[in-house]
């Protein structure tokens, strides 16, 4: 591949489509009933309309309005717990009713869909232990399918990337052009995070350090700030507190000392219960980190320089998370899946995407395109 066909497409851009299923090598996922999923760290909802209209004229009670997220939504249990989660986590509603009658949003968790030039790709997300701790198999496109689809029997996909990916302002290369880089990319960061010894550290996968990053509209401190804000007693603003926490060492930066505690240990225990074996955490890391990239998500607010940006950060958080986890006496592994659930959690609300979106990147673009391509090894 060479370096002009980075950065000029070589065709017009190809429509999206759904068709074939795709499936990122080495991803693995079966869900084991930890529950975490049905609390309100993941904001039950919103419902549509038509969701909050079927749900409630079986259980009015099952259903609540939330002004501060202006949309109906899932009650909870005084537990955190869904309305309809039992004391075994399963789902009661799904138990009488089958699977097609939960919300569309508690039968895809935590798997996705993105369509894209060359067919759908099929994503997770690593807010739930059942994804990062335990024998998962691998995913296969008969097991996912029947979560993606519609009421109609027909796949949907939540986002749809056309034929360009932009690497940093206006310099983009074609899908395919793309596809090929991101599949060395991939091959270079698990063989990395499989191999034992003599190899480089997973932070220079995404070629950017989190201490180069300024923002442009706002000081690290106002940003640390804002997260810190989101701690509200929900279990969401716990996580935002150990996020932060985590944060401004990387920054250079401290924090007040602020009570720390852990909502969420109960399905984290079930997990590690489950999983004598211990996994390693540096495979775990690449593993989500191969995710940040194979969703596409980053896309629909810019460019794979922000989206390296956003994993630089995220990752030095998973790492200092996972440490400071560890020392409280968990398992490595176990700590590892716990600090991925909350930089997951997080990373994608809208507290941490505004920072994103105001880190000041331009002057960085020209090294980090050839870095990028260092990476993976691009001739």
């Amino acid at each position: 591949m060479s370096t002009s066909s980075l950065t000029t497409p070589s065709r017009p851009a190809a429509a999206a489509r759904i068709a074939p299923l795709k499936i990122r090598p080495g991803a693995r996922y079966t869900c084991f009933a930890d529950g975490l999923c049905c609390t309100d760290i993941h904001a039950l909802g919103p419902l549509t309309r038509s969701e909050a209209r079927e749900l409630r004229q079986i259980e009015r009670a099952a259903v609540r309005y939330y002004p501060e997220f202006k949309a109906p939504m899932m009650a909870t249990l005084p537990s955190g717990g869904c309305f309809y989660q039992r004391a075994d986590q399963l789902c009661q509603l799904h138990a009488s009713r089958g699977m097609m009658a939960k919300p569309e949003g508690c039968r895809r968790f935590p798997l996705g869909l993105v369509a894209t030039p060359s067919g759908g790709r099929v994503t997770t997300s690593h807010r739930c232990p059942c994804r990062t701790l335990g024998e998962r198999p691998a995913l296969v496109g008969e097991q996912v399918t029947p979560s993606l689809r519609d009421r109609s029997g027909r796949l949907s996909a939540e986002r749809r990337v056309e034929g360009k990916i932009t690497l940093h302002r206006s310099r983009r290369l074609s899908f395919e052009a793309w596809e090929a880089l991101e599949k060395a990319w991939m091959h270079r960061l698990l063989a990395a995070a499989a191999a034992k010894r003599g190899v480089p550290p997973l932070s220079s996968f995404f070629v950017l350090a989190p201490q180069s990053l300024p923002l442009r509209s706002l000081s690290w401190a106002e940003a640390l700030e804002s997260l810190d804000d989101a701690f509200d007693g929900t279990q969401f603003g716990m996580a935002a507190r150990w996020f932060a926490r985590a944060l401004a060492p990387l920054l250079g930066l401290r924090m007040p000392k602020k009570p720390l505690t852990r909502p969420w240990e109960a399905a984290f225990a079930r997990a590690l219960g489950r999983t004598p074996q211990a996994e390693s955490p540096r495979v775990m890391l690449a593993d989500w980190m191969a995710d940040h990239l194979w969703s596409l998500e980053w896309t629909e607010r810019g460019s794979l320089l922000r989206a390296c940006a956003d994993g630089a950060l995220r990752l030095g958080v998973a790492q200092r998370l996972s440490k400071r986890l560890e020392g409280l006496g968990m398992r490595a592994d176990a700590a590892t899946a716990e600090a991925l659930m909350i930089v997951d959690l997080v990373g994608n609300a809208e507290y941490w995407t505004d920072i994103v979106e105001a880190l000041a990147l331009d002057p960085l673009a020209p090294s980090f395109v050839q870095g990028f391509q260092k990476v993976a090894r691009v001739d």
